[in-house]
């Protein structure tokens, strides 16, 4: 099993007016950690 870690910062844009994150918001966070796993495990990203 593979374990990769992508850290990233939530943008003001991506929060409400109590500075929570919506939901849809997470979609972009998880391609970007499987991008990273991919180039992180050799995998070809196609």
């Amino acid at each position: 099993m593979y374990i990769n870690r992508t850290e990233t910062t939530v943008r003001y844009v991506e929060t409400d007016q109590m500075g929570v994150v919506h939901h849809s918001n997470y979609y972009p966070w998880f391609e970007m950690g499987r991008t990273e796993f991919t180039k992180a495990t050799g995998m070809k990203y196609t």
